[in-house]
């Protein structure tokens, strides 16, 4: 994504499903790589709840983790002068 960005190809990420992940670690990442960001949450199937709770991961299916790491994220990449569009 870095050459298509560095040859002046509009370059967009997705984040979604919103996955236990590392703001800050992920800006860094895509940082001169992306144009624009869009952030989405996952409509989660019961499939994937049960998977989550098997795995110790209930905080995630909150809809206050979207919330709080979306802000985060979408505060992250502003800063860096990426534009986001959240998704609810």
């Amino acid at each position: 994504m870095k050459s298509f960005h560095r040859a002046r190809v509009e370059t967009y990420a997705f984040v979604g499903p919103m996955l236990p992940l590392d703001p800050k670690a992920l800006v860094s990442l895509l940082d001169g790589a992306i144009d624009e960001v869009l952030i989405d949450r996952m409509n989660y199937t019961n499939k994937v709840k049960a998977i989550y709770r098997r795995a110790g991961l209930e905080s995630y299916l909150e809809e206050d983790y979207f919330h709080y790491v979306g802000l985060e994220l979408k505060d992250c990449f502003e800063k860096k002068g990426i534009p986001v569009s959240m998704c609810y």
